[in-house]
């Protein structure tokens, strides 16, 4: 038994035993609290595998103007000390003085944790997550000189070689420069205070990286920032999953915790159709762990070799994998082993079993049963379906509302979340198959996807959504290492795939030179962009997409430097000019499941074979 508090400035559950009357300080915002009522609750008896994330100290909000008037007055005097001596300095009296350089303060005589308030003139510092003890390391890093209100030239990564003949890529970097520069001089403008503020500053931010600016640039740290210190509130799925992409592209050591919280807390909000709605549920830190150990227990007990193909409207969660002879599947296997002495029938299935073992009612019911109530209601841990039907609601009938349903937009992010949030431990591959079977069971005749389940006509920009799930479920299956015995990429591995290329190919147009055009649906081209990238193919249905995109980017770009006006909903300045960003340099947040892709399947464009 515990007793449970709320701190009453900041509503942080504090968990501990105190006394009526008991008096503390709140570790998240310093505040004194006291403990007039005593509240217990039943704690969790699964074995901690990992603490809950607690934003360090110097992430803390600003205290209250008030609280700091001793400091001002303190400041007040050593200010005016500090003219009283200059004015001594500068008397007659003492012309003989010589001027002595102030000594620089000690950062740290011992090497201890100790540390001192930064002011503005001051090196930016990156936080490293202590081992031993609660108080923040702090290493101070050179300071960068910042571009932000100067229009000086941005130092640019190397560009990528061209993959289009369409267009010129001198302008493409120009384009690309007045782009970083828009958004640089233009700061205050996403980084702020309000709603989805996590959003406007890790997408721009995220953009900025890619784009070739500096991680070190004071920009990108005040996103980091303000990313750490409300990330741990974060409900919203566009938020959080922007908020993983930003923390994993910036790759401080001392983000894993929360980049796990915020994955497990996009697992927690997966819906029984297997997508995402607007908001996530806001996991409790002691539940963290628990939902982490149970998701492990379910993840996939097997991995292929070769991806097997699969039939329309067929998930991979239908078909069966091949296992080693005389092995069962009561053990997690890679399956990278050989098969055979032979090599040319080492990939002859012997064993069969279904790519999760645990999917069976019972198995899985067995091992959610010791686990708390409220994480065995969750869709993610629930028994996988058992047939090739699809475990999801019917159409829809009439009219619903938007909030009662999920949709592919906010899955889309989600899942690249998800995705970024594997490569830091959490266990992703039971979510990602079960998305690969909503898209799987989706997709519409003409090869497209909607934007909800059950629509009956496509667009373009969900059919990425479906192209994007699809090739996450084979990711979630597929062996990582580069076994130099494994068979030949297969061509034609997933025919739904093929179909959505199909469909994406007829929206795409061909690409024009021209002075002046109107902003493109820059949501829509981010989306095409992020496709063609993680399948490698320089043409969708036979057209130059980049070629298409990249002249209507360069003749709609505005005067200052940035995007606006662009036809998706929610669009804005800062948001159309990272799109535009990421589209222009080529971007793949997915890298490493494209290089997987690559060395098992053949994905090409079927209008250039």
């Amino acid at each position: 038994m515990a007793t449970k508090l709320l701190c009453p400035q900041c509503q942080h559950e504090l968990m501990g035993t105190f006394r009526r009357g008991a008096a503390g300080v709140c570790p998240t915002c310093r505040a004194n609290f006291a403990a007039p009522r005593v509240k217990t609750v039943r704690t969790s008896v699964v074995v901690l595998r990992a603490q809950p994330y607690r934003p360090p100290p110097e992430l803390e909000a600003a205290k209250p103007w008030h609280k700091g008037l001793p400091g001002i007055t303190a400041a007040v005097g050593v200010f005016a000390l500090i003219l009283g001596l200059v004015w001594l300095n500068r008397s007659p009296r003492h012309a003989e003085m010589e001027a002595v350089p102030t000594a620089a303060a000690p950062s740290s005589i011992d090497g201890s944790l100790a540390t001192t308030a930064l002011t503005t003139n001051e090196a930016p510092s990156e936080i490293i997550t202590p081992q031993t003890t609660t108080h923040a390391r702090v290493r101070v890093i050179p300071k960068i000189e910042s571009t932000i209100g100067r229009p000086a030239p941005v130092t640019l990564s190397p560009s990528t070689k061209p993959i289009s003949n369409s267009v010129e890529q001198a302008s493409v970097d120009e384009a690309i420069r007045h782009g970083i520069e828009f958004l640089l001089q233009n700061k205050s403008s996403w980084l702020k205070a309000g709603g989805h503020e996590v959003g406007y500053a890790a997408l721009p931010g995220l953009a900025l990286m890619e784009a070739g600016v500096a991680i070190g640039e004071p920009v990108i740290d005040e996103a980091a920032a303000l990313v750490r210190r409300k990330g741990p509130q974060l409900q919203d799925t566009y938020d959080i999953a922007l908020a993983i992409l930003f923390l994993d592209r910036l790759g401080v050591e001392s983000d894993k915790p929360l980049i796990r919280s915020l994955g497990l807390r996009l697992l927690a909000g997966q819906t029984a159709q297997y997508g995402w709605t607007y908001l996530c549920p806001r996991l409790a830190p002691e539940l963290e762990t628990p939902l982490y150990t149970l998701l492990e227990k379910l993840q996939p007990e097997g991995r292929w070799q070769a991806p097997i193909a699969r039939e329309p409207g067929q998930g991979l969660l239908a078909l069966a994998i091949p296992l080693p002879s005389g092995r069962k599947p009561s053990e997690r296997d890679s399956l990278d082993e050989p098969r055979e002495p032979n090599p040319s029938k080492r990939w002859a299935p012997i064993n069969v079993v279904k790519p999760m073992a645990l999917g069976d009612a019972e198995q899985t019911k067995n091992v959610v049963k010791d686990f708390p109530a409220v994480l065995r209601s969750l869709p993610v841990v629930q028994p996988m379906p058992s047939t090739t039907e699809a475990k999801t609601k019917g159409k829809t009938k009439g009219k619903e509302k938007a909030s009662g349903q999920d949709d592919n937009s906010n899955t889309q992010f989600a899942l690249l979340g998800l995705w970024a949030a594997r490569r830091h431990g959490v266990p992703v591959d039971r979510s990602l198959l079960l998305a690969d079977q909503r898209f799987a069971k989706s997709q519409l005749s003409d090869g497209s996807w909607g934007y909800r389940l059950g629509e009956r006509s496509g667009k373009p920009s969900m059919t990425t959504v479906g192209l994007l799930g699809l090739a996450l479920g084979h990711g979630a299956l597929l062996p990582e290492n580069n076994d130099p015995h494994r068979p030949a990429p297969r061509p034609g591995a997933d025919a739904a795939i093929e179909r959505g290329l199909e469909a994406l190919g007829r929206s795409i147009g061909q690409p024009a030179k021209r002075d002046s055009a109107p902003t493109p649906n820059l949501y829509l081209l981010w989306s095409v962009e992020r496709v063609a990238m993680l399948y490698q193919l320089p043409t969708i249905g036979g057209k130059d997409w980049y070629g298409w995109g990249a002249n209507d980017l360069i003749a709609s770009q505005r005067p200052d430097g940035g995007w606006a006006g662009s036809g998706y909903h929610g669009s804005a300045p800062p948001l159309d000019t990272a799109f535009a960003l990421l589209f222009l340099r080529r971007s793949n947040l997915v890298p490493d499941l494209t290089e997987r892709l690559q060395l098992h399947m053949a994905i090409t464009d079927s209008e250039r074979r």
